[in-house]
């Protein structure tokens, strides 16, 4: 996983302009904006709730410990960001690019990335119940113990995919598109049952 490269040496004022860059913190703003572009920017502590971003662009960026819940991320470009410790309920990335991403220990309930490019994505340790990944296009993305609980995922092609330490439960998948994911035993099980099939001890 490459990581985002921000750099920044003091505490900016926040301002909305054609580039938005620096150190961010301790602030709740609202944004309803469109096409902004956030690069080189580290968030702390930071409230977003509610907003709109959408078409935007954000390269090299760190949310930490941020609320984002509700936000709009409608058709924008993500690429080496990082969100950790985040609240992210939600939170709406439909038809997005997301490149060179890690969502760290934050809650993602109800994310919903339908239509988007995820490419070098990395899940940790977060919480993704209820969320839609449906007609995404898939690479070399991580989930590791996540709960995607009661989540969606269909017409989302998942070979490679490793589910085994995450918690499935619930989850409505097209099931020809499992096919070369990987599974624990005891979710192996429960998917043969989607399957009709009857194991025996």
């Amino acid at each position: 996983m490459i990581q985002p490269e921000v750099n920044y040496d003091e505490k900016s004022v926040f301002y909305i302009d054609d580039i938005i860059s620096g150190l961010f913190e301790d602030e709740a703003v609202f944004l309803d904006e469109k096409s902004l572009d956030f690069k080189d920017c580290r968030f702390n502590k930071m409230v977003f709730a509610e907003s709109k971003m959408i078409k935007s662009d954000f390269t090299n960026v760190i949310f930490e410990k941020c609320d984002l819940s509700n936000v709009d991320f409608t058709d924008s470009s993500i690429h080496r960001v990082i969100f950790k410790d985040c609240k992210m309920t939600g939170v709406n990335m439909v038809d997005c690019s997301l490149k060179y991403i890690q969502i760290i220990n934050s809650k993602c309930d109800y994310l919903n990335l339908s239509f988007s490019k995820l490419e070098e994505a990395a899940f940790e340790e977060s919480q993704l119940i209820s969320s839609v990944l449906n007609e995404c296009k898939l690479k070399k993305v991580k989930f590791d113990n996540c709960n995607l609980s009661n989540s969606e995922i269909f017409n989302t092609k998942l070979k490679g995919i490793d589910f085994s330490t995450s918690n499935i439960q619930g989850v409505s998948f097209n099931l020809d598109n499992l096919k070369g994911c990987k599974l624990n035993t005891y979710q192996a099980i429960d998917i043969s049952k989607l399957l009709g099939i009857i194991i025996k001890d």
